[in-house]
């Protein structure tokens, strides 16, 4: 077991050479939000970005695409159709990465998860509905390199217990997922456990001000912004996917930290965590 420290976080984060463009750092297509969830797609598309992924496109419901729009205009969005043209989509601009279930609701994720973890063959950060769409079908151990960012309900659902792990259970249950499933997997809570293939790592930064809905929307973007950025330099590996976790719990966690110090914890959105990761980049890189 590793404790989540600034040397282990900062080792961690993607580099950013000086000869890039956005195509160095990576493309992910961001499959969130339904009609009257459209604020988890907001969150998470804007964390990606705000991690420092190059291209992000939210795939959204067309009435809703606005939203977008207009909270992130630095997204491309994505109209959700019908699978063939999100096919097409991700083949025409060389996707590289899959965001899925922030604010998707059930019935679009019962409809498109299989489709987008299966047929698209392209690593994924799964969660919320993401997760309890997969509980629904045929357990796997998937091949592609993947992250589930599970908190303690959907970790009972996918593990098919009655109730949540207890706080003694939880790094257990963080292996059992990543067994099961071949996944790193991000239980979150307080000290939040990242586990792939035995390799266990505890965070140790965050506040109360992230026992909020929303901030796991943020956190899901924050991954898949630095695991972009990771796997596009570097390969798209469950040993990228890990990386990616760690750093981005620590910095999810810090920027929660230096939100509540600002704001007190009692007050901070999740909506402000996005203000902040920029901060706790800094922080963890300076020495």
């Amino acid at each position: 077991m590793k404790i989540i420290n600034k040397e282990i976080a900062k080792a961690f984060l993607p580099k950013r050479p000086a000869d890039s463009n956005k195509g160095t750092f990576g493309k992910a297509l961001c499959v969130c939000g339904s009609e009257n969830m459209m604020g988890a797609a907001v969150l998470a598309v804007k964390a990606a970005l705000s991690a420092g992924v190059g291209y992000a496109v939210a795939a959204v419901p067309e009435k809703e695409k606005d939203v977008i729009f207009t909270s992130v205009p630095e997204a491309v969005v994505l109209p959700v159709g019908d699978k063939e043209e999100i096919a097409s989509f991700v083949l025409k601009n060389k996707i590289d990465l899959v965001l899925a279930g922030p604010g998707l609701g059930k019935e679009k994720a019962s409809a498109y998860i299989p489709f987008l973890l299966n047929d698209l063959k392209l690593p994924f950060v799964l969660d919320g509905d993401g997760l309890n769409a997969l509980t629904r079908a045929d357990a796997q151990a998937f091949k592609t390199p993947c992250v589930f960012t599970p908190h303690p309900l959907e970790a009972a659902r996918l593990l098919c217990l009655k109730e949540p792990p207890c706080e003694k259970e939880r790094e257990n249950a963080a292996k059992e997922i990543s067994r099961r499933y071949n996944c790193v997997c991000v239980l979150k809570g307080k000290e939040t456990v990242i586990v792939y293939n035995n390799e266990v790592f505890i965070n140790t930064t965050g506040s109360d001000s992230l026992a909020k809905a929303g901030t796991g929307d943020v956190l899901a973007g924050i991954i898949t912004g630095f695991w972009a950025q990771e796997g596009k330099q570097n390969g798209f590996s469950f040993g990228s996917a890990l990386r990616a976790a760690v750093c981005g719990v620590y910095i999810h966690g810090l920027a929660g930290e230096d939100a509540a110090l600002d704001i007190s914890s009692y007050s901070v959105l999740a909506s402000d965590l996005n203000k902040y990761i920029g901060r706790a980049i800094k922080k963890t890189l300076n020495n």
